[in-house]
């Protein structure tokens, strides 16, 4: 069987038994959610899920610097968006539970869109403003419960495998509940599964998780420059 034929029937094998592993985990999380579950719990189901997807499409993770999360704090962890593959290695790298910031359109997946919603993820409605300022308060409110969340300050995923320019706007979730910034680096999930393809090419993720950032009592100037000066630290360990 030649190289093309390979990546093939892997990519087929990895999203037929990758999709049929998401309905399996958003069954088993509404199921446990009705049964009042604590989410923070279910947040596992998911980490069982996303090493099942990796492991499925020959992808190895190699984390450093997991001694940077604190398990008794809320934390904003900041990572740069490379690919898809991103969202599977945080979702089963991290060892604490968070909840996802993402586009409002993810909540219209059956079954899945379900399980984030009742789980506690927040959808941003990007194409409206003001509905967007009010997603942004629920999230807010999160990180002041005490719920970690993960934001992609690009927006989207990288077009070049280059780190775009950060937004401000998630920044400012750090400033008003007092918690912490963890930078976290992703490389090597560009090389998995270009932007606008299926196929998937085994190649190494590698997560280096930063110092936590605090951000209690910074000036205005302090703020302006913070975002700027998480994206370098970011770019410098890829």
């Amino acid at each position: 069987m030649s190289q093309p034929q390979k990546a093939y029937l892997r990519s087929l094998l990895a999203w037929g038994l990758g999709s049929l592993g998401m309905v399996v985990c958003s069954l088993a999380c509404l199921v446990a959610l009705l049964l009042n579950v604590p989410a923070d719990d279910v947040h596992s189901y998911t980490r069982v899920w996303g090493r099942f997807v990796l492991w499925l499409s020959g992808v190895r993770v190699e984390v450093q610097g997991l001694e940077n999360i604190d398990h008794r704090r809320a934390q904003l962890i900041v990572a740069n968006h490379q690919g898809s593959f991103d969202i599977w290695a945080l979702m089963g790298w991290l060892p604490i539970p968070f909840r996802w910031v993402m586009k409002k359109e993810l909540f219209r997946i059956p079954l899945m869109g379900q399980a984030m919603k009742r789980g506690g993820y927040v959808g941003i409605d990007r194409h409206h403003p003001h509905k967007a300022l009010q997603d942004m308060k629920k999230v807010l409110a999160l990180l002041r419960d005490g719920k970690s969340i993960i934001i992609f300050p690009e927006g989207t995923r990288s077009r070049n495998g280059k780190v775009g320019r950060f937004k401000r706007g998630g920044f400012m979730l750090a400033y008003r509940s007092g918690v912490p910034i963890i930078p976290i680096s992703i490389n090597g999930s560009f090389d998995i599964m270009r932007r606008g393809s299926w196929l998937i090419s085994p190649h190494p993720i590698r997560m280096v998780i930063h110092k936590p950032i605090e951000v209690t009592g910074l000036d205005r100037e302090a703020r302006q420059q913070l975002p700027e000066q998480v994206r370098q630290k970011i770019i410098d360990h890829l």
